[in-house]
């Protein structure tokens, strides 16, 4: 019990004497592997004392880095070369460039209006086949429109839905299940 006693005095004795250094800024020393080091003020590096076997010490100085040794004196610094700029002709380009009008051929004008379904498929050649017989079967012009997946065959450019309704009339006899959209036409 006193031994243990003892032990816990020691401890306080070295926690407070540490506790006073550093509360007052002094060194920090501590042991590490044989060696005592201490920073004191020289910031980085200081003074590395060995201890040897039988308790004495032996100091040594370590080497401190001072960052001023790595700056240029200031008459060392050297002019910066003089640069020479250097510009090549230019060749012109070898194209002309003319204004030319373009002529507009027949220009078509589109517009909302109506069209007589007859046919749809997920098959182009279909479609075409179908195309090609409405118009010569019903002398209107017929037209392929690809929406949602599907051929589709129109007939005809009307402004009116009687007038779709009149084509249709003649064309149920051919289709049965053909039927009037609104759609883009031409005028």
């Amino acid at each position: 019990m006193a031994k243990s006693r003892r032990n816990l005095l020691v401890f306080l004795a070295i926690l407070l004497g540490s506790l006073s250094l550093f509360l007052q800024g002094g060194c920090v020393k501590s042991r590490v592997a044989g060696r005592v080091e201490s920073d004191g003020d020289q910031g980085i590096g200081g003074e590395v004392t060995d201890i040897d076997e039988s308790g004495d010490t032996l100091s040594q100085t370590q080497e401190i880095y001072d960052l001023e040794d790595e700056m240029p004196e200031d008459d060392v610094i050297a002019e910066p070369k003089k640069l020479e700029e250097s510009i090549d002709p230019v060749t012109p380009d070898p194209f002309i460039v003319e204004d030319v009008s373009v002529e507009e051929s027949g220009s078509v004008d589109y517009s909302l209006g109506f069209r007589v379904q007859v046919f749809a498929s997920g098959e182009l050649e279909k479609a075409e086949v179908i195309k090609e017989k409405v118009i010569g079967e019903s002398g209107l012009e017929a037209y392929i429109e690809y929406e949602g997946g599907l051929y589709k065959v129109r007939v005809g450019d009307f402004s009116s839905r009687e007038a779709a309704a009149r084509a249709r009339f003649s064309l149920v006899e051919m289709y049965p299940d053909c039927w009037i959209v609104r759609t883009t036409i031409k005028k």
